[in-house]
């Protein structure tokens, strides 16, 4: 009996003593079993120099679709849409098709001012801290908070894509003073890049400008004088110094120069140019379009010889465009067989795209010249550089134009040289249509005349050129209305007929 319960001890201590073995073995056990399920080939952050190159992407190619085709170009009354989207060309409240404007505030703060923190986030950290690549994804993040801010007037800047910083309810700012602060990051980024080591940027993952610095501080320079030229007549005082200093730093001036990304003829789509269509030759992007009357008519009197470039002829050879506001009962009038569409060149798939162009740049440096600003030049010269850079950009030789068109040369009062140079700005605008609308609320060429008779819709704006879009209301005004609310009020009003900040040519 004794041996007995020895043994049952004997065996209880040895089972308390495996049972402890096993409890230092396990967690060992796991530790190993986790090292070994590891994937040493895996990525568990995502490098900043994917994030760059998506975000590159993003700014280039941000607005295609909806805000490029169906409000600029429409608005911009150089192509009308085909489709139901034909109610923005008539100047209606399209919110009452659909909330169509909260894509665009997903994509500047989900994607692109998304990618902006991170890559700040993580070039901030450190032995990680990379000023250069920072003051680079600066420079995009005023890219597109420019578009937004043009489009829709006040937005969350300040506090805009600071989720991760708990900060859920974004303020709206003032243009005013998202304005004041663009152009002075611009500046601060650019004397950055002047003095950097470019393999400290990003080599070999830079599909806008290959990692040449140079061209980087031409742009971020070239972006600031647009901005400050677009704020000239509000506030004089505050940007015609900061045009005059824009002037004496580089600027975008040859066509390799300008900030864009390039195309192949690729079956994969997130290659080829976005205005190109795989299934149908007339259509542009995911819309179907036909070209303006009033570009096409404008390209012909002037005898632009980007009319082939631009506009694809109808089927009898004629270059035809369509009247833009045409009420619903007149637009059965307007086929395919009459009306012409854009053009191939336009649409081919390797066709590089443009955010901005050197035709642009020579032509605001004509502008500032006309109107004294700094020591830039002679204005007829700087007018004619920016026409013959328009042009190059399709790949044709401007001389003949120069010396025989009526819009040649620079002539008549300075209002008119004015409109001269504005106008020209908005055929090299092409295909950057958002931008060619703003021109036209900055300086009121080409001259959009308020819609009268039967024929025409005049919309909710009693027939005059649509200012801005109105605020997403789907999810932005549940979520951030109060924000959204005082923005509204500050404005004056939440219409596509509320004229934003810097619009006060009227």
């Amino acid at each position: 009996m004794k041996n007995k319960i020895k043994n049952i001890k004997t065996k209880a201590v040895k089972g308390i003593i495996i049972l402890f073995a096993l409890l230092i073995i396990i967690p060992s056990c796991d530790d190993r079993f986790e090292e070994m399920n590891k994937n040493p080939n895996a990525i568990t952050e995502i490098p900043d120099d994917f994030l760059f190159a998506s975000l590159v992407r993003n700014t280039v190619k941000g607005g295609m679709g909806r805000y490029q085709e169906d409000y600029g170009a429409q608005y911009a009354h150089q192509a009308i849409s085909n489709t139901w989207n034909k109610s923005i060309d008539q100047y209606n409240d399209f919110h009452a098709q659909g909330d169509v404007t909260e894509g665009m505030f997903r994509e500047i703060y989900q994607s692109s001012s998304k990618y902006v923190n991170d890559i700040i986030a993580i070039n901030s950290e450190g032995e990680n801290v990379n000023e250069v690549r920072i003051a680079m994804a600066k420079i995009l993040a005023v890219v597109n908070y420019a578009k937004l801010t043009d489009y829709f007037g006040d937005v969350p800047y300040f506090e805009g894509g600071m989720g991760k910083n708990e900060i859920y309810l974004p303020k709206y700012d003032p243009q005013q003073e998202i304005y004041a602060d663009m152009v002075e990051q611009l500046k601060v980024q650019m004397d950055i890049l002047m003095v950097a080591d470019p393999a400290n940027a990003y080599p070999g993952q830079d599909p806008m400008y290959y990692n040449d610095l140079d061209k980087w501080v031409r742009f971020a320079n070239s972006f600031r004088l647009r901005l400050a030229m677009r704020a000239r007549f509000v506030d004089p005082g505050t940007y015609e110094p900061i045009i005059i200093d824009c002037l004496g730093q580089p600027l975008i001036e040859e066509i390799n120069q300008s900030a864009g990304i390039e195309h192949q003829d690729s079956e994969n789509s997130e290659l080829y140019n976005p205005w190109f269509n795989k299934t149908l030759d007339y259509q542009a992007g995911t819309y179907q379009f036909n070209v303006s009357e009033k570009f096409v008519d404008w390209l012909k009197l002037t005898s632009d010889p980007r009319l082939e470039p631009l506009v694809k002829p109808n089927p009898v050879g004629e270059f035809v465009g369509m009247p833009n506001g045409i009420v619903d009962e007149q637009i059965g009038n307007f086929t395919r067989s009459q009306i012409s569409v854009p053009g191939d060149l336009m649409l081919e798939p390797d066709q590089p795209l443009y955010i901005m162009c050197a035709s642009e740049i020579w032509l605001l440096r004509a502008e500032a010249a006309l109107y004294g600003i700094g020591t830039g030049g002679d204005a007829a010269a700087l007018y004619q550089k920016g026409v013959e850079k328009g042009m190059e950009r399709w790949g044709i030789d401007a001389t003949d134009y120069l010396a025989n068109s009526s819009e040649g040369t620079l002539t008549g009062t300075d209002e008119e040289k004015f409109e001269q140079i504005a106008t020209q700005m908005w055929v090299s605008f092409v295909p950057n249509y958002q931008e060619a609308w703003s021109n036209i609320r900055r300086t009121g060429y080409p001259v959009i005349a308020q819609r009268t008779g039967s024929l025409l819709s005049k919309g909710v704006t009693n027939g005059y050129l649509p200012k801005r879009l109105k605020y997403p209301y789907t999810v932005e005004k549940t979520l951030n209305g109060v924000n959204m609310q005082e923005a509204i009020d500050r404005m004056g009003g939440d219409e596509i007929f509320t004229p934003v900040w810097w619009d006060v040519r009227d």
